[in-house]
């Protein structure tokens, strides 16, 4: 059991999936960003998502307008909807486009709030989001790994395979084995 709550998110192949899985990871997210190098279909996303149990399925949006992020959670089913700070500002009713519970990326900007349903605020390394409470702010380390004994939720993003299921796990599965009870 993992001593601190971690998400990993950008997930685009079973390689990874399968692996933070087993260290059972409470939160696995697929990126739908379409215009995002971590990009994966609906469709792929769901083929990976059924080789797993136990994780919470997150779907992360960007770029998006509301029809298609409607019509994804409609054919995903995640259990948790992710947007970034940025869609928010541009359109605050996506707060309210779903009930499932929420995680917002703030990419180093605060926005204000009010939704009950908000799960965690993803913010940058340096935790420069001061207006969010510590208790639900996910610290992002995109190709870095956190130090070894974080004292807050991590959110740690996918990298390609070598080859098709082929991967090397050194430094993150130790860290993983460092964070498991």
């Amino acid at each position: 059991m993992l001593q601190v709550p971690v998400k990993a998110g950008s997930i685009t192949h079973l390689t990874d999936a399968r692996f933070f899985a087993a260290y059972d990871v409470p939160y696995i997210g697929f990126n739908f960003d379409p215009l995002s190098p971590n990009y994966i279909s609906p469709t792929q996303a769901m083929a990976i998502k059924g080789w797993l149990t136990g994780p919470q399925f997150v779907a992360e949006f960007d770029n998006q307008d509301e029809e298609n992020i409607r019509n994804i959670i409609a054919f995903f089913q995640p259990d948790i909807v992710q947007f970034t700070a940025s869609m928010i500002r541009e359109n605050p009713q996506l707060l309210q486009i779903t009930e499932l519970p929420l995680i917002i990326d703030l990419n180093d900007a605060c926005i204000p709030a009010d939704s009950n349903n908000i799960l965690f605020y993803i913010v940058d390394k340096l935790n420069r989001s001061h207006a969010i409470p510590a208790e639900k702010c996910m610290i992002n380390y995109r190709d870095e790994i956190p130090p070894p004994n974080p004292q807050t939720p991590i959110h740690l993003t996918g990298t390609p395979e070598q080859l098709t299921g082929i991967k090397v796990y050194d430094a993150i599965g130790d860290w993983m084995e460092g964070v498991s009870g």
